[in-house]
């Protein structure tokens, strides 16, 4: 399994080599929006709920396109540990390579590169993010329908404060 980095360092504090080879959706949405599709559609396949959050969510809601500044595509899906499993080998016989961000726990999120578009895809939110996803809903994207909280409003408020203008790159969106 490869580690990836957002940043040019070629090895982590533990001097293992790090992979950065992937690019920032925002600076080539096409290639982005065929990543996405592909794992939206393989969601859908194999019935598991799926939703855009994070910036994903705020660049597609609010700016109806991807955060230029942002590094990832961010999914968050509703599954048990055995779909997970039987998705994870759908993703790699798929092309899609799996693999880690130092520091990050794979019991939270799981993290996939294709086609040098990263996609943090999460497993477990925040307790009070949660309550965002019980019911959900699809706006238009492009040509395609993609779901994303019911409130979404409120789940970008919760994440990101006043999230109706530009956010600085620095935010964290894991803050309270």
């Amino acid at each position: 399994m490869l580690q990836y980095s957002c940043a040019t360092k070629k090895e982590n504090k533990r001097g293992k080599k790090v992979v950065n080879k992937y690019i920032y959706p925002g600076t080539n949405p096409e290639k982005a929006d065929k990543v996405l599709f592909e794992v939206l559609d393989l969601c859908k396949e194999m019935k598991i709920e799926v939703y855009l959050i994070f910036g994903t969510l705020l660049g597609i809601y609010r700016d109806g396109s991807y955060l230029f500044d942002d590094n990832d595509i961010d999914l968050f899906i509703k599954t048990d540990k055995e779909t997970r499993e039987r998705f994870k080998k759908r993703l790699l016989k798929q092309n899609f390579e799996l693999g880690t961000i130092p520091g990050s726990l794979p019991t939270i999120n799981m993290h996939t590169i294709k086609d040098q578009i990263f996609i943090d895809i999460w497993i477990k939110m925040r307790e009070s993010l949660m309550k965002y996803y019980i019911k959900t809903k699809e706006i238009k994207y492009k040509s395609r329908m993609v779901p994303i909280p019911e409130d979404a409003e409120g789940f970008l408020e919760a994440s990101y404060g006043e999230w109706k203008k530009r956010i600085p790159k620095s935010a964290n969106p894991f803050g309270k």
